[in-house]
């Protein structure tokens, strides 16, 4: 059984990432992809649109879709193996194929549009009435009302922005996880958390700096050696070249913000 697909058995419904594989990940976003569909399938042969059974509907139809991006897009931030890199392309791609079939199907913002046109004889108020607003405005500000033409266009283009997002993510990751900054002089760590140095000394020696301290970009290691560290001239060149680390060498952005 995919883990992905089953429900938490821990305190709080907490996710077991222990159970977690790579080759989960792509079979369970197909299995939530397809779940999604059905459900608003469902929505679609509503006869009489109200906010549960249209707005409401819609809006938990992917509550297990939600889990499934969730949890891979957290592993990809924060701990991206090159089987996660490795499939990163293909979950991304379906995934914004997704968004443009609900944001673009004309039977779905019909009904998302009956209840947003008759929300005052449906008594819509409060809470209900911004939920209300925020769906109508999604299906309206990605293209629910452009001709067939312009909808094929708007999907060329997420597909391009899909693609050059993950370059942009992935030309970041790769610039923090190569960053570091190696301090020799005590007296430019004195004052810091013990916790901080220990973590400094790990990073250090496993990059082959025995008996120093280490940083990088990951906030972790960045935001405590910026808040912390004694010496104004390493935090500025710190806070240098993180500023910059997408702005030169091998993982430039700036073609990628350029397209």
């Amino acid at each position: 059984m995919n883990p992905l697909l089953e429900n938490s058995t821990l305190e709080f419904e907490a996710i077991d990432f222990s159970k977690i594989e790579p080759k989960h990940f792509i079979p369970a976003l197909d299995e939530a992809i397809k779940e999604t569909k059905l459900k608003l399938e469902d929505i679609k042969k509503v006869q009489e649109p109200n906010f549960e059974n249209v707005i409401l509907a819609e809006e938990t139809s992917g509550d297990r879709l939600g889990m499934v991006v969730n949890i891979f897009f957290a592993l990809h931030s924060a701990h991206c193996t090159d089987e996660i890199n490795g499939i990163a392309e293909e979950f991304n791609s379906k995934l914004t194929n997704l968004h443009s079939d609900i944001n673009l199907d004309p039977e779905l913002f019909a009904k998302v549009k009956a209840v947003y046109d008759a929300q005052e004889e449906l008594g819509i108020k409060g809470e209900e009435a911004v939920v209300l607003e925020s769906s109508y405005l999604q299906f309206t500000r990605n293209g629910a009302l452009l001709d067939e033409d312009g909808k094929k266009r708007l999907r060329e283009i997420d597909q391009e922005l899909s693609k050059l997002s993950l370059n942009f993510s992935e030309h970041v990751r790769k610039a923090n996880a190569n960053s570091l900054l190696v301090v020799e002089d005590e007296k430019d760590v004195e004052g810091m958390p013990e916790g901080v140095l220990e973590a400094a000394k790990e990073l250090a020696s496993s990059k082959g700096h025995e008996g120093k301290w280490a940083f990088n970009f990951d906030f972790p290691s960045y935001l405590p050696f910026m808040q912390y560290c004694p010496n104004r001239e390493l935090r500025k060149k710190m806070w240098q070249d993180n500023s910059s680390k997408n702005l030169a060498g091998e993982y430039d952005n700036r073609d990628v913000i350029l397209n």
